[in-house]
């Protein structure tokens, strides 16, 4: 985030750099701290509700969707695996957004 700058919007802007997609509404689903060697990290996780435009890779090496059961096969940072785990076992709930053109 930069500085002064809200979570919220700090991932609207990040959505649109990376995915170049304007997120409409999202509601928080996690919140915790994750402590790394030699720093922390505040963490925050967001389900983005609907979104306008077409999901394009901007920034990643890869990007793809993967249904919730299938999220611990997959390539995630030490911090994220609480939410990922989180997530896999709601499996069969819906956890992706609705998209608008």
């Amino acid at each position: 985030m930069e500085s002064r700058e809200r979570a919220d919007a700090a991932l609207r802007r990040e959505l649109e750099e990376e995915l170049g997609i304007d997120a409409g509404s999202m509601t928080e689903i996690a919140r915790y701290e994750h402590a790394y060697d030699d720093f922390a990290v505040d963490l925050r996780f967001y389900r983005v509700d609907e979104f306008r435009g077409e999901i394009q890779n901007l920034a990643f090496r890869e990007l793809k969707w993967a249904a919730a059961e299938d999220l611990q096969e997959l390539d995630f940072l030490d911090g994220d695996w609480p939410l990922v785990r989180l997530l896999s076992s709601a499996a069969g709930r819906p956890v992706w957004p609705s998209h608008e053109e």
